[in-house]
């Protein structure tokens, strides 16, 4: 499992992790499972949140669901998420950092990193 080096303004409580080759997630507004994925890619995760590539912006705040496909897991691991940051990316689109609302376990974090 490789680490990403943490910054001077990383306030994440838990250690950033490269995902997988093969990890794909999915980002919905709202908590109500419908409407457009909103991402085009995980950057780095950790058991407290994820960052990934969006669509469009997303406002500090705003909830989230989070949907994670490992190859380890037969089913996808999800997560209600609130939107912590939201900037544009370099190359365009935009990066939004989240907060799960509930942990990753140690075990799921192992099958997705």
């Amino acid at each position: 499992m490789s680490t990403v080096s943490r910054t001077t303004t990383d306030r994440r409580r838990g250690a950033r992790r490269i995902p997988r080759v093969g990890v794909r997630v999915e980002c919905l507004k709202g908590s109500t499972g419908l409407g457009h994925n909103l991402a085009e890619g995980l950057i780095d995760l950790s058991a407290t949140g994820v960052r990934l590539k969006v669509r469009a912006p997303l406002d500090p705040g705003q909830e989230v669901e989070l949907s994670l496909q490992g190859q380890a897991y037969s089913g996808p691991i999800k997560r209600f998420a609130s939107v912590v940051s939201c900037r544009e990316a370099p190359g365009g689109g935009w990066e939004a950092g989240v907060s799960f609302r509930t942990h990753l376990s140690y075990a799921e974090l192992g099958s997705l990193t």
